[in-house]
């Protein structure tokens, strides 16, 4: 499968996922890309609310040409749980 990149699924390296995820968060919050860590938790520390946390879905979903099921998102907290969900669907 090909996404807005041309890369393949398998293209993707984790760093690749994490730059992609953190610029999301940024565009679809306030803060900048350089202050969003892999440890941050989303609604707590970054402060997303749910209607940011349904445009980065959206954002992502978009991106990577593939979808994120509302049950997908139950264990997702932080930045890196973003990441790994991600690399999840892209690898299954």
């Amino acid at each position: 499968m090909k996404n807005k990149t041309n890369k393949t699924d398998s293209d993707f390296s984790f760093a690749d996922i994490i730059d992609i995820v953190k610029k999301s968060i940024a565009k679809v919050s306030h803060l900048k890309y350089e202050d969003i860590s892999l440890e941050d938790n989303l609604t707590e520390k970054l402060e997303l609310d749910s209607l940011s946390l349904i445009e980065l879905v959206v954002d992502l979903e978009s991106f990577f040409d593939l979808r994120i099921a509302e049950e997908d998102l139950d264990d997702v907290q932080t930045v890196e749980d973003a990441c790994e969900l991600i690399e999840s669907k892209l690898r299954n």
